[in-house]
């Protein structure tokens, strides 16, 4: 696979926690910047990272089982191949009494965009949630599903807050479309020059319970 080609004025933030042995428990967000900071200096970047971490710590972290743990929030610049790359440290338990009802099992938070297409719209598995947060087998509580939406939308309002150059969560899109296939071979995806970074204007909680299958990174 060919390497990724940088996207301006955008960053990758890597949520790193831990369940019972599992210390690779991770999501990857994305998110874009004032463009007149791009690349950004390595306080810039750390500034970023430390408000993703507090920012998860007061608005996830009270929704998922109390045996989950945040390990650190890792911040990389994307707008040069060469960006800053900052480690910001966390520590903070889920704030749910109850234990995890499965270790694949996650809530999943839709980001939608301005713009439609499957690579305008994005999806978060939050991992770690409790048994008290199912309703049923398949389903996780309405009330919890909402209260993960709104806590998605409280970060966003967080980091602006604490960031003066944050613009917004973003879905970064690398690949358009595949190429033409050969029968039985397997469609390649075309790889973009250069990547669409689209701000997220809203999230939907979802309460059909899902698997996270593969980690983007």
């Amino acid at each position: 696979m060919p390497s990724l080609p940088p996207s301006h004025n955008t960053v990758k933030l890597n949520v790193k926690m831990t369940l019972g042995d599992d210390t690779d428990v991770e999501n990857v967000l994305h998110g874009v910047y004032n463009s007149s900071f791009a690349p950004l200096a390595v306080a810039n970047c750390q500034a970023i990272g430390d408000a993703l971490a507090a920012a998860w710590t007061a608005r996830v972290m009270p929704l998922i089982s109390h045996e989950v743990t945040l390990q650190n929030v890792t911040c990389t610049d994307l707008d040069v191949a060469t960006g800053n790359q900052t480690v910001s440290a966390g520590g903070a338990s889920g704030g749910d009494s109850a234990p995890v009802g499965q270790a694949s099992g996650c809530l999943v938070v839709t980001e939608h965009t301005a713009t439609r297409g499957r690579s305008y719209r994005g999806r978060v598995y939050v991992p770690g949630m409790s048994t008290a947060a199912r309703a049923f087998p398949q389903l996780w509580d309405v009330a919890r599903a909402e209260a993960m939406e709104d806590a998605f939308e409280s970060m966003n309002t967080d980091m602006v807050g604490a960031v003066a150059y944050w613009l917004a969560f973003a879905v970064l899109s690398y690949y358009s479309g595949t190429d033409a296939t050969i029968p039985g071979k397997r469609p390649k995806p075309i790889l973009r020059g250069f990547p669409i970074a689209s701000p997220v204007t809203s999230w939907t909680g979802q309460i059909r319970i899902a698997n996270q299958r593969r980690r983007n990174r």
